[in-house]
């Protein structure tokens, strides 16, 4: 059983007895101020909020009776059929000044314009057109009401069938339909605001309620035919007897925090030094985990001395736990890249020789026929060849078994054969929109180097160049500088991103990513490339922006 340390017993007998009276005493003194406080908040939140839908409804009620007595009239299934516009002027025209509403439209039953009248604000609302969904419902339920953004901005309709004075139930066929429209403007807001005391603003969104002791706030939606809520009412009201009420409460919460004042400013020393301090100091060496810092602990007391003892044990294990899974997950992730990506690119061209073959041996095609199956039974001969060289190349370089030449040939020689070896390729590149360029800018002069190894090198770059290059051209150059000779491959690819530059000539990096379009690869070209470099004693770097490009350099001693 481990012994309490005693300095941790004195400061933990203090800081019980501190905040337990601390806390019985805020624990009164905040249950009875705020429980006194959210009574009354919460009963004038329900006085308005029962205030405000009491006006909204009286006014909706205000305009449906209006609908609901124009709905039932056998003049107006007369006029309806009649057209009478001296019967419309008289007898339409007067509900917009009459009621305060903003338009009166009426429709026949075939959903087309009888007659509509608006005031002289509202006039474009004869452009708005009620859409067919609305009078499908309001056929349904014979009466609707519903919000909807018009060109003069939010109106709230009332639509209602129209039948004869005879059908009071609606269960007739309809004769007609009539809507009225009242717009949500200053003047209904402002009506709103006297019935229920408060201010009242149209809101796009909507807002969180603050209420607080000085306010409380509501927020109304108004919906849309399709039920979405496309502005807000915003209602607010102040709390006037707060201040009073907060007056009484700061006089009783000055005596308390008087009394208070002298333990806070006992507990805060003490647990500043001896709490906070050495916490703090933890807490920094878990975020930095600086192992140097926790030796600060020492001079806080034996238990802190051995918390930075743990602290800087389990760092140095941390530390090397990560390193050692990140090494697994790395090697896991490529292996398993490697072989999957390997898998296809060794198949496909195995595919093309045995595919090819036994058409030639399954089949009599003609000697054109069979000339080009055999011409790609040598491509795809070729392809694999070269798959493999790369790969056993790759293989013994990380063995350290790579062995290089030592011979003297001109820069001229080596352009000479990456010229004639892409002769033929000349063609197909220049269909796809391609053009391949050799320059000889860089004069001629001596390399003593392995020049197979150098000239695979630039095959690689040419070759990637030509894989990640759709349209526009690939220049080869090279150019003399101090002692050495560098040698540039240029396209107008898709480009590589800064963030790949700093692991593309990594192993098997191109297996590993996840890619929008495949392009193919084995992944170790660039990395058998950078092993070649490495062993002729230069240097392989690319610069290179997406979108518009790449250009590698290779950097090659003269001697």
């Amino acid at each position: 059983m481990i012994k309490r340390g005693k300095t941790q017993n004195i400061i933990f007998l203090y800081l019980l007895l501190i905040l337990l009276f601390f806390a019985i005493i805020t624990y009164v003194a905040y249950y009875l101020n705020g429980k006194s406080r959210d009574v009354f908040i919460l009963s004038n939140l329900n006085q308005v909020e029962k205030s405000v839908n009491i006006a909204i409804k009286s006014e909706s009620n205000r305009i449906h009776q209006v609908v609901f007595d124009y709905s039932f009239w056998d003049e107006m299934i007369e006029y309806i059929k009649s057209r009478d516009d001296v019967w419309s002027r008289n007898n339409i025209d007067p509900i917009i000044s009459t009621f305060s509403v903003s338009s009166v439209c009426v429709f026949d039953t075939l959903r087309s314009y009888v007659y509509c009248a608006t005031n002289d604000e509202s006039r474009l609302l004869n452009k708005y057109a009620i859409s067919e969904k609305i009078f499908d419902s309001l056929t349904v339920s014979r009466f609707i009401r519903f919000y909807d953004q018009t060109p003069i901005g939010v109106v709230e309709f009332f639509g209602a069938t129209i039948h004869t004075s005879i059908d009071p139930q609606r269960k007739t066929t309809p004769q007609g339909y009539i809507f009225i429209g009242r717009i949500i403007d200053n003047s209904y807001l402002k009506i709103i605001s006297e019935v229920t005391g408060t201010s009242i603003s149209l809101l796009n969104d909507t807002v969180n309620p603050n209420h607080n002791e000085y306010r409380i706030e509501i927020n109304k939606p108004i919906k849309l035919f399709n039920s979405q809520s496309y502005k807000y009412l915003h209602f607010e009201k102040g709390l006037p007897f707060i201040e009073q009420y907060n007056k009484f409460s700061d006089q009783f919460m000055g005596l308390f925090f008087l009394t208070a004042v002298c333990f806070i400013v006992t507990f805060l020393f003490v647990t500043s030094r001896w709490i906070n301090k050495p916490l703090g100091i933890v807490e920094e060496v878990l975020e930095t985990e600086d192992v140097r810092k926790a030796k600060s602990l020492n001079r806080f007391g034996r238990e802190f001395v051995k918390i930075g003892h743990l602290i800087s044990l389990y760092i140095s294990q941390k530390k090397s736990l990560e390193v050692l899974k990140n090494r697994a997950e790395e090697s896991d992730r490529l292996k398993s890249a490697f072989m999957a990506n390997m898998s296809h690119e060794i198949r496909t061209p195995l595919n093309g020789i045995l595919g090819f073959s036994e058409l030639l041996c399954k089949t009599n095609p003609s000697k054109e026929t069979a000339e080009s199956y055999r011409k790609l039974i040598q491509k795809s001969s070729d392809n694999l060849m070269q798959l493999i060289g790369d790969i056993l190349d790759y293989s013994r370089i990380e063995a350290g078994q790579l062995l290089l030449s030592n011979e003297r040939f001109s820069t001229e020689a080596l352009f000479t054969e990456l010229v004639n070896h892409y002769e033929s390729k000349q063609e197909s590149l220049m269909q796809k929109g391609i053009q391949l360029i050799f320059k000889r800018s860089g004069g001629t002069f001596i390399l003593n180097s392995d020049k197979q190894r150098i000239k695979q090198i630039i095959n690689n770059l040419i070759g990637n160049a030509i894989k990640f290059t759709e349209k526009g051209f690939i220049e080869f150059d090279y150019y003399p500088d101090k002692g050495k000779v560098v040698f540039y491959v240029k396209d107008t690819g898709i480009g590589i991103s800064n963030k790949q530059q700093e692991i593309i000539f990594e192993r098997f990096w191109q297996a590993a990513q996840p890619k929008s379009k495949i392009y193919g690869g084995t992944g170790i070209g660039l990395a058998l490339s950078k092993g070649l470099v490495t062993l002729l004693g230069g240097n392989i770097w690319v610069e290179s922006q997406v979108g518009v490009g790449s250009t590698f350099f290779v950097e090659i001693p003269i001697q």
